[in-house]
């Protein structure tokens, strides 16, 4: 659109449209005087007046970049044809260097229009029998010399422009790498408690369907797991929901270690039975113990789902790492017959507890053990002890 302002103003654009201002009125003046002096080639009057439209616009330049620059082409082209103004069209090179610089989008009919001046610059001097060797007529010289202006003022613009462009992109870039992080973030989290808590529900409505007419007590009671499971799923979802919230809001706590308890009574509820081995890592950051819980979670959610048996075994330790650090590891085991997919091939679970793993510089395989059953060991690297404090 024409005229179409650039992006809002910065801290010191006032001070720039205020020098803009200065350089049109001090243009405009500078140019009346000449066509003045020495016999002015028309009335006084219709020369301030067209030097005046010449410069003028100039003021604006940043607010309203594309009409100030064609209104002062449209009235340079006919001063210097008519000897009112002495110049190569350099009022209507400033202003197009700020459409050059300034406008966002498409580069429009700009470069278009200053190629058709060069153009026909060159062909009223061919007219004009005009043959490369003697000097052009003083005003078709300052066409010629205009349209050159207005070449060099586009190129200059167009790569202030590319410059600003690329600032820009390097700045949100970094911005950008963090939504996208957070983003995947929630995700894993909300596929996480989603998958968890949706196998409980699923295996205990199952239950309290089958033995609703024998037995109702124990279907009220398996009722009464599956509002509880709901519950507490609905809690961890306002955690997970409380990262897109503004800063400083209260968010739920985050589930670490501590809660390997709860994920091994719920496991329970579902008909697997939890052998829970966690010595030792009550100190961890909040994080990788966040990380740690969720690997935890979503592999014995796994076991429910897929492994065909009520039992496994999950141990989370410190362990030595290389070069003399420490790491965490988490280790879920089962010796069921069916089970999941090998990682190359692997879906959302496996594949959000490896990215979980790696976030944290840390590994992650999932595989069926030689002596069967299925094994899923993540390994977290610890930060030195004075980094945790």
């Amino acid at each position: 659109m024409h005229g179409a302002a650039p992006s809002g103003p910065g801290p010191h654009r006032g001070a720039l449209i205020a020098l803009d201002c200065a350089a049109a009125a001090a243009y405009t003046s500078l140019s009346t005087a000449t066509a003045l002096v020495g016999g002015p080639p028309a009335p006084a009057a219709a020369v301030t007046a067209l030097t005046a439209a010449v410069g003028l616009p100039v003021a604006a330049r940043r607010l309203l970049p594309r009409t100030v620059f064609w209104t002062v082409l449209a009235v340079s082209l006919p001063a210097v044809l008519l000897g009112v103004v002495g110049d190569p069209l350099l009022a209507a090179g400033f202003a197009l260097y700020t459409v050059a610089a300034e406008e966002r989008g498409p580069a429009g009919r700009a470069p278009v229009v200053v190629g058709a001046v060069a153009a026909a610059a060159l062909l009223a001097a061919a007219i004009g029998g005009w043959d490369g060797s003697a000097a052009l007529p003083d005003r078709l010289g300052l066409l010629v010399s205009g349209a050159a202006v207005l070449v060099g003022a586009w190129a200059v613009g167009r790569s202030v422009h590319d410059r600003r462009v690329q600032a820009r992109r390097a700045a949100e870039e970094p911005a950008a790498r963090v939504a996208a992080e957070e983003r995947l973030k929630v995700a894993r989290d909300v596929h996480d408690i989603v998958s968890h808590t949706l196998s409980l529900i699923g295996v205990r409505a199952g239950v309290a369907r089958h033995v609703a007419e024998a037995r109702p007590e124990e279907a009220r009671a398996a009722l009464g797991d599956i509002e509880e499971v709901a519950r507490g799923a609905l809690t961890e979802m306002r955690g997970v929901l409380g990262a897109v919230r503004a800063p400083g809001e209260e968010r739920s706590p985050v589930p670490g270690p501590g809660d390997l308890g709860e994920l091994a009574r719920r496991a329970e509820l579902a008909g697997v039975r939890v052998e829970l081995d966690a010595e030792g890592v009550e100190e961890l950051p909040e994080a990788v113990g966040a990380a740690v819980y969720r690997i935890a979670a979503e592999a014995v959610t796994n076991v429910v789902r897929h492994a065909g048996t009520d039992r496994c075994t999950v141990r989370v330790a410190p362990v030595p790492s290389g070069e003399g650090g420490r790491a965490v590891q988490v280790e879920i085991t089962d010796e069921g017959g069916g089970h999941l997919v090998p990682l190359g091939r692997a879906g959302h679970g496996i594949i959000g507890m490896s990215e979980r793993a790696r976030a944290h510089g840390g590994t992650l395989t999932a595989a069926p053990r030689a002596r069967g059953g299925f094994a899923v060991v993540g390994r977290i690297p610890l930060p030195p002890r004075e980094e945790r404090r």
